[in-house]
């Protein structure tokens, strides 16, 4: 469940990064 949530983070991390 926690490995899911670090997931998430990365994702929404790596999109803000390209989209900023």
């Amino acid at each position: 469940m926690l490995e899911s949530l670090y997931e998430k983070i990365f994702v929404f991390k790596e999109k803000e990064r390209k989209s900023f």
